[in-house]
């Protein structure tokens, strides 16, 4: 077993890495969203955007008169008289005109050059505010300008444009979207890489790397056909897919062979957690066993969550419950219900009492009794890591088969179930790898076609 955390690519299966991102697409996709309104409101709470107004200003003769006859005087004149739009006395009319104590906003002045121009222009934190404090200050300059050069006037050749963006930025709209989908770019990459390194058992190698324990089988995943009732996938079912079928077979053959060859009867499946498919792979086995001739009882020793009777469907059929009769002493011949040649002690609700159950006397005289009148007897226990039955149960069993789900529950956690069902005489605990999916992968293809031609 390999106990440092390291990326081995034989142990990443594509196909559970693209699922866990197609599950949690949502993740990034939220992210986007959060950055997106993380940098708006940032922007809104810490940013005060700047508009600007701006006119075009000419410097003339006055009347058509030839005092300013030449450029270099004109242009002189323009940065005097770009000046005074800079002037106290004006900011101070406009700012009593506009009813406030002083002007917020910020006057700028460009001389241009080489010419009898400038530009004026007015910065405030609204474009209503920079326009309307900018016709102002042309309206009023004249009263301060028209005494500095009685030859000249100052014209309008453009008027103040209302604003329409302002000239500051906190962050383009550009950037502010490169920036949300980094951040859902790097919560996907986060996501790919936890898929990569998680502990669980992903491929067939990666099993027998990290799992301590001998791998029986690997079992395809298989679709349930659309019904409107719901049933487990049992290879009695004409519905089920030849290599599924084929798989269990090949299973049934290996235990058969290693059970008689060390002469025991008593088989336990279970699983480390809930949703593994051991009740699945369990009456499956069973079936298996069974059409090779063996006499086979399966019994339901899952006493708090019986489910052996709804894979068979038999709700409605069973002839006697195993609960009831173990609770009532375990008096008399124990009536099995009957499945083609497959005999089952199985209960449809279960019992409180599931832990006295497990200690009884009851059932291990139950269990040496059916010893003398099967060649196999297969127990569907309780998964262990919920429920502490299984340990006990295992204690009366031959051979326990752990179920395995791909991609689900991390190998210390299966390592630590492995052990507990293991008994104090270190026998060896066998698993099958269970819901097998992948595509891509020919190491992979290979170890399932080596382990259905067994």
């Amino acid at each position: 077993m390999r106990e440092e955390k390291t990326i081995d690519l034989e142990h990443i299966n594509p196909y559970l890495v693209v699922k866990r991102v197609m599950r949690t697409l949502w993740m990034p996709i939220v992210t986007v969203i959060s950055v997106w309104l993380l940098i708006g409101a940032c922007q809104n709470l810490l940013f005060r955007p700047k508009y600007r107004s701006g006119a075009m200003m000419v410097v003339t003769a006055k009347n058509g008169g030839s005092t300013i006859n030449s450029l270099t005087t004109t242009s002189d004149m323009a940065k005097i008289f770009a000046d005074v739009f800079q002037s106290d006395m004006l900011k101070n009319k406009v700012a009593a005109e506009l009813g406030v104590s002083k002007l917020d906003g910020t006057v700028v002045t460009e001389a241009i050059p080489e010419t009898n121009l400038f530009r004026v222009s007015y910065d405030a934190d609204s474009p209503e505010a920079a326009f309307r404090t900018l016709n102002l200050i042309i309206k009023y300059h004249s009263e301060f300008s028209e005494d500095l050069f009685g030859a000249a006037v100052i014209e309008v050749i453009k008027s103040p444009n209302v604003p329409v963006e302002p000239i500051n930025s906190f962050i383009s709209s550009r950037r502010r979207m490169l920036f949300s989908i980094m951040g859902g770019v790097l919560v996907m990459g986060i996501i790919i890489f936890l898929a990569m390194i998680e502990d669980s058992v992903q491929t067939v190698s990666g099993a027998k790397d990290m799992i301590d324990g001998k791998l029986y089988s690997v079992i395809p995943y298989e679709k349930k056909k659309a019904t409107r009732k719901k049933t487990s996938i049992l290879i009695s079912n004409s519905s089920a897919s030849l290599p599924y079928v084929e798989v269990f077979k090949n299973l049934g053959a290996v235990i058969d062979h290693k059970m008689r060859r060390r002469r025991q009867k008593v088989i336990l499946v279970s699983s480390s957690v809930e949703n593994e498919g051991k009740s699945t792979v369990s009456s499956n086995l069973a079936l298996a066993l069974s059409e090779r001739g063996r006499s086979v009882l399966l019994v339901d020793c899952d006493f708090r969550k019986p489910a052996v009777h709804k894979i068979f469907d038999m709700q409605n059929k069973i002839e006697q419950d195993l609960c009831k009769y173990l609770l009532d002493g375990a008096q008399g011949e124990y009536k099995v219900s009957k499945f083609g040649r497959l005999d089952l002690a199985i209960s449809k609700n279960g019992s409180s009492n599931a832990v006295k159950l497990v200690h009884s006397d009851e059932l291990k005289t139950f269990l040496e009794r059916m010893r003398k009148n099967y060649d196999y007897i297969i127990l569907d226990s309780a998964p262990i890591v919920i429920i502490s039955d299984t340990e006990v149960i295992a204690n009366i069993s031959d051979f326990p088969l752990l179920v395995v789900r791909q991609g689900l529950v991390p190998a210390g956690v299966i390592n630590s179930c492995i052990d507990s069902i293991s008994g104090s005489e270190d026998r060896s605990v066998g698993y099958v790898l269970n819901y097998y999916r992948k595509f891509g992968s020919s190491k992979d293809a290979k170890h399932l076609a080596e382990h259905r031609s067994r």
